[in-house]
């Protein structure tokens, strides 16, 4: 069979163009969504500014501590809502300052508790998180990234478009938001997917991947690795801390001692993570004479959170409940009214609903506590 040459030269030059334009499409979205993630992040810095960003004497100042639920999106999250309700109360002398980062764990929060506090030197803290604690350690795939791959593809996991072309579909996937500023964040250290342990945020997230597939090994060599180049990163021995406390071996209890890891004792493994983490928080704050509000998910016992601590450090603490509340509203069956999604089980990121829900139980908790009445 005889082919013209005229028409394979046409066919080539269709399917070049077809390429082409996956290619392009391919990067218009990457630059759609790296704009929009850096919009996000812009704003909400716009936003604690408004709520007085730059440190400021004699202002009462209170930090949210958080990921997703807290961060969310800038004008929709809690401490947002509780800004309105706090200056309708004509309460001038006082900011709020949203320190929520998505994906992070409470060792990631932890790790950059005492930068915070140097930073916006504030008189209460308040903490609504550990849900990506217990969403890692549930080592169930089908509930971690979607980003898991038989090994049968293993090549095509180190073409880096291809490992783009995942990032970008989890992304549609799961329509939040939060994995457009993930896509943000991580937008160059993408192109160097295959080399990890080159960027901290990298190796943390292909770590995890690999933690869901419950390849520890791999998990562990990587975040080794990214700690050998990048010392200082505090928030990689707490990513190692959670492998070897899912995979414990003896060998990891040696390499923490010749560690010595100040923030991270050896005892971590017979301790439940969420504990240590909350009472570390506990006392750095403490030491600082800041007042702490440990608060609840929507529709979880806050008695879960009460017994991380000693009855005697109960009682310096502020617990803030938003189970009654909440379960109360979904007795209606207006789960949607509330919450985007469900990724927590019996709640997800929470809407302008949800979010000022919470921050009206927040605010009445709040105005109740003598010291800060005093501002009114």
């Amino acid at each position: 069979m005889r082919y013209n040459t005229n028409d394979v030269k046409e066919l080539l030059k269709k399917t070049g163009l077809i390429f082409f334009s996956i290619i392009l499409s391919f990067l218009i979205l990457e630059l759609t969504l790296f704009i929009g993630g850096l919009i996000i992040n812009i704003n909400q810095q716009i936003e604690n500014q408004i709520t007085g960003y730059a440190t400021h004497k004699n202002v009462y100042t209170i930090l949210c501590l958080g990921e997703s639920t807290t961060s969310h999106l800038p004008g929709n999250s809690w401490p947002s809502e509780l800004y309105k309700i706090l200056k309708e109360k004509n309460i001038t002398e006082f900011r709020i300052i949203n320190a929520g980062k998505v994906s992070v764990t409470t060792g990631m929060i932890i790790s950059e508790l005492d930068e915070n506090i140097e930073k916006y030197n504030p008189d209460m803290v308040i903490s609504m998180m550990g849900i990506n604690d217990k969403l890692l350690s549930q080592i169930n795939p089908e509930r971690n990234l979607n980003l898991i791959y038989d090994d049968k593809k293993k090549f095509y996991e180190q073409l880096k478009t291809i490992k783009l072309i995942q990032y970008i579909i989890q992304a549609l996937q799961n329509k939040y938001v939060d994995n457009y500023i993930y896509l943000d964040k991580d937008w160059e250290t993408i192109r160097n997917i295959t080399n990890p342990q080159n960027d901290p945020n990298v190796a943390i997230h292909s770590a995890r991947i690999k933690i869901a597939k419950n390849q520890f090994e791999d998990a562990e060599e990587i975040l080794l690795q990214a700690w050998k180049i990048t010392p200082d990163d505090k928030r990689l021995p707490y990513e190692l801390a959670y492998v070897y406390a899912i995979n414990p071996k003896k060998k990891l209890i040696s390499f923490l001692e010749d560690n010595d890891l100040p923030f991270l004792p050896v005892n971590l493994l017979e301790q439940d993570i969420l504990e240590y983490h909350y009472n570390t928080l506990h006392k750095k704050i403490q030491e600082k004479n800041i007042i702490y509000f440990a608060m609840q998910y929507p529709t979880l016992n806050i008695q879960e959170i009460k017994n991380y601590f000693t009855l005697e450090d109960q009682t310096k603490i502020i617990f803030i409940s938003n189970k009654e509340n909440f379960e109360e509203y979904l007795k209606q069956g207006k789960y949607d009214e509330l919450f985007y999604d469900s990724f927590g089980k019996s709640f997800g990121h929470a809407t302008k609903k949800g979010n000022i829900m919470i921050a009206e139980n927040v605010a009445k908790i709040i105005l109740d506590y003598d010291k800060f009445i005093k501002l009114l």
